[in-house]
């Protein structure tokens, strides 16, 4: 049966990859283009219900749903699920910013360490799940 938002958009949540986290496992949910419209939670329980599925879905796709450590980020359309297997790689302690784009470093070498080409990705690669170790569903 499909969701409703606000009573008038279908959605189907599907689950999705992304190109530039292969190798990781990870899911995407693209939310309906309306979405993004002001949503006043506290009266469109539909929009918030689907919100709730869609998350619920890629925890079950990414064998999640015991608790196991991820992180889930919400932007303007979508929403994603990574896997986690540790804290930290390389001495970066890494949140869920850190699979958008945002690592922190706590001292000068560590950051001079994060300019090399690639040293970013290893560091998230480290402290995410192998996509090998859960079966994702393949990107459409």
């Amino acid at each position: 049966d499909p969701w409703r938002w606000s009573g008038r958009v279908p959605f189907q949540p599907v689950a999705q990859t992304l190109p530039r986290l292969a190798g990781v496992a990870h899911g995407v949910v693209l939310l309906p283009p309306r979405a993004t419209f002001r949503v006043d939670f506290s009266t469109d329980g539909a929009f918030a219900d689907a919100l709730l599925r869609a998350y619920a879905l890629l925890l079950h796709d990414l064998d999640l749903l015991n608790g196991e450590s991820h992180n889930l980020l919400v932007g303007r359309g979508w929403l994603l699920v990574v896997a986690r297997r540790a804290r930290e790689a390389n001495g970066v302690d890494v949140n869920a910013l850190g699979f958008a784009g945002c690592l922190l470093a706590r001292d000068a070498a560590t950051f001079e360490a994060l300019l090399a080409p690639g040293a970013c990705g290893e560091v998230l690669r480290g402290v995410a799940v192998p996509a090998s170790d859960i079966a994702v569903p393949a990107s459409d």
